[in-house]
């Protein structure tokens, strides 16, 4: 597949800017699908499957732009002391108990508490399905360490809260072109365009 018009299927304003950098970095350009449409109401999301939720997205945009290689995204925070909270449902529970980034990050340390295992993990599964009808999938994860207040400047949400063990830094602490490789979508996008070729 050559040069495909890339369309990304969400509503997430934020997400929708994370996702554009992303393919940036690869050389890829992505639109969002509003773009096009103007904006629509998704269908509900399930609370069992990152795929099939993603996948959902996808087929919802792309029945209305058959041309277009739509591009999905599911995500969420799995938190090693927390195993009853987040991981599909992520947004949904943060949406809950908190109406901006830095109140949803209070949340997530307030339920962590004093608790020393502090491990979490970020996955991201990235669907997309072209005008053709092929899809294809490919998840990025990493593992990260709470730490007990937000730290960064350099950008939002979780990354504030994602102490990498590599870098020595939150996410939010390195700067976009070097935050990239290791958040989740830096890791799903290539597997994807590798695919793609």
């Amino acid at each position: 597949m050559t040069n495909p018009l890339f369309v990304a299927a969400t509503n997430n304003r934020q997400k929708f800017a994370e996702l554009a950098r992303t393919f940036a970095f690869f050389g890829q350009t992505i639109r969002p699908y509003w773009t096009y449409l103007g904006r629509l109401q998704f269908p509900k999301e399930g609370t069992a499957d990152f795929k099939n939720n993603a996948e959902g997205k996808a087929t919802f945009i792309q029945q209305r732009l058959p041309e277009a290689t739509v591009v999905a995204d599911d995500s969420g925070l799995f938190v090693d002391a927390l195993p009853d909270h987040f991981g599909v449902t992520t947004m949904r529970e943060l949406s809950a108990h908190a109406h901006d980034d830095a109140a949803m990050n209070r949340y997530i340390l307030r339920l962590l508490g004093t608790q020393t295992n502090r491990h979490a993990m970020l996955t991201t599964t990235l669907t997309v399905l072209s005008h053709d009808g092929q899809w294809l999938t490919a998840t990025g994860q990493r593992r990260f360490q709470i730490p007990f207040v937000p730290v960064g400047q350099y950008s939002v949400g979780f990354d504030r809260i994602m102490w990498d063990s590599k870098t020595g830094l939150t996410l939010a602490q390195l700067p976009n072109q070097a935050r990239i490789p290791f958040t989740p979508r830096g890791i799903a996008v290539p597997k994807l365009l590798t695919q793609l070729r």
